[in-house]
């Protein structure tokens, strides 16, 4: 029976519309099969490309910024060496615009339920990188979509303000999402929201939620509406074009106009419903219910009638710097600063001087004095050449006692005394030359890590390789081939003499 059932089935197959059909649908099924193969093998690829290339390219525990004083609000101090006692005191403090910092139970609950209703409204479920809207403005990126949307995070907008990068590059972005990935880690959610209110752009020199408050609506951010909070939010897409204060007209398209402030009252009406919809992960509620959302709409905005930028609100009385030594000083330190914790310059600027920071300096006072006297004095000055240019002028003052000069002078002291051998020094010195190679090795790993800086200029930088390496090719050898001559004809002379002494 069996047989006979198995007779059948080959039977069937042997019709020829079966075996057409069973023929195209196997080529089918191969193509796919074939297509998907080839996408996997390429995205495996891909990965493994993209893996390789961010190991190499940077270190993403040594990229990722820290939250260390960055809150706090004290002046830092600038110290010298008091030449009496050899301790190290006081000079002056450093005082600047000082950042109005709020911690985050004095900002309205929402006003940060606004924040996460627009900007990312799974802040709370995901660890850095929300991968769903990531993939979505990739793919509409990759299609050239106009109706495009941010896929970057409250953590990947902060850490972008926080380290000044906002170039538009592959780099960029993946330095980026590893960043976020390890900044949360070390990090809670309190402390990241609470710092990008702290610093957020909100227009018209507002730096955080805080003064932008006080600049359009006259009050503290604790005290802030729904409404008030929204439209101060609107603002953080496009500062200049929702700043509602801003009396300018734009035109659109199709001719009719619109101001900045019927922009932001869009926009705020935007993110009231998106907290009328958005699902508060802890009550399992939107953040606002239907009721308080077209409440909040009607509610009448008020703004201050305030002119210019918010920057008398956070001015201070501070010391003006005027000390040329402390003004480099600072300058040194910020750039220093900025390096250490991979951040802009602006935010080391605001932690230099708000955090506290106590910066141990190398200057003498007594003659910075003596200097500044001289030019202060403008008949010092009155000097011109012989083209009657005023001639410019610097003061460099060196220390004879430094540990480099010392060095010197013992060095040379020990070989004229018989106590070093040069031969020792000649051995350390082999020993570099014989190892010169390892020498490049770090500069062949830098170069490759700035691969970005050679495109465009890839052909100049190898002819320019090129040539200079021939030149010194060229004078590496004739320099070795006069030396050559020179210790021959000494040779050559010095056996003439001594044969002609062995003769007499």
């Amino acid at each position: 029976m069996a047989q006979g059932f198995r007779r059948k089935w080959k039977n069937f197959f042997r019709i020829p519309a079966v075996k057409i059909t069973t023929k195209v649908f196997s080529t089918i099924f191969k193509c796919i099969l074939t297509i998907f193969l080839i996408g996997v093998i390429t995205a495996s690829m891909v990965g493994c490309v993209l893996v390789v290339y961010v190991v190499t390219s940077f270190d993403v525990s040594e990229s990722v910024p820290d939250l260390d004083s960055i809150s706090l609000n004290q002046s830092s101090s600038i110290l010298v060496k008091d030449q009496a006692t050899g301790e190290f005191v006081e000079h002056q403090r450093v005082e600047g615009s000082k950042m109005v910092w709020k911690d985050l139970d004095q900002i309205p609950i929402n006003l940060r339920y606004a924040v996460i209703s627009i900007e990312d409204e799974r802040f709370e479920d995901h660890y850095g990188v929300d991968w769903k809207r990531t993939l979505g403005a990739t793919l509409l990126t990759l299609t050239g979509s106009n109706d495009s949307y941010g896929g970057s995070t409250i953590t990947q907008q902060m850490l972008k303000n926080m380290t000044g990068e906002n170039q538009n590059t592959i780099n960029r972005k993946v330095k980026e999402i590893f960043r976020a990935l390890e900044f949360e880690k070390n990090n809670t959610k309190s402390q990241i929201l609470e710092l990008y209110l702290n610093m957020i752009y909100l227009g018209s020199g507002c730096g955080g939620v805080e003064t932008a408050a006080e600049y359009y609506f006259g009050k503290s951010a604790k005290d802030l509406t729904a409404a008030e909070s929204a439209c101060i939010i609107a603002i953080t897409n496009n500062p200049s074009l929702y700043n509602p204060k801003y009396e300018r007209t734009y035109t659109r398209k199709d001719g009719t106009t619109v101001t900045p402030r019927q922009l932001n009252k869009k926009r705020q009406e935007l993110i009231l419903d998106k907290m009328s919809k958005v699902i508060n992960p802890d009550t399992g509620k939107p953040y606002l219910t239907k009721e308080e959302c077209e409440a909040a709409k009607a509610e009448p905005l008020n703004f201050t009638d305030t002119s210019g930028d918010a920057s008398e609100l956070v001015k201070t009385d501070g010391i003006e710097i005027n000390n040329w030594f402390v003004e480099q000083l600072i300058k040194d330190v910020t750039t220093d600063l900025a390096q250490a914790k991979s951040i802009s310059y602006e935010a080391a600027q605001r932690l230099v001087n708000n955090s506290g920071y106590q910066i141990y300096c190398t200057m003498d006072p007594d003659i910075q004095k003596i200097a500044e006297d001289v030019y202060a004095d403008l008949s010092n000055l009155n000097v011109h050449s012989a083209k009657g240019h005023q001639l410019q002028s610097g003061i460099t003052i060196m220390d004879p006692y430094t540990g480099n000069i010392v060095g010197m002078v013992l060095l040379l002291v020990l070989l004229g005394t018989g106590l070093l051998k040069a031969r020792h020094v000649g051995d350390a010195c082999d020993c570099l030359l014989d190892n010169m190679s390892l020498f490049f090795i770090p500069a062949g790993v830098a170069i490759m890590g700035c691969v970005s800086l050679l495109e465009g200029n890839a052909l100049k930088f190898a002819l320019v390789c090129v040539i200079t390496t021939v030149i010194v090719f060229l004078a590496t050898s004739y320099t070795v081939m006069l030396v050559s001559r020179l210790t021959a004809k000494r040779v050559d002379a010095t056996g003439v003499a001594r044969v002609a002494d062995e003769e007499a």
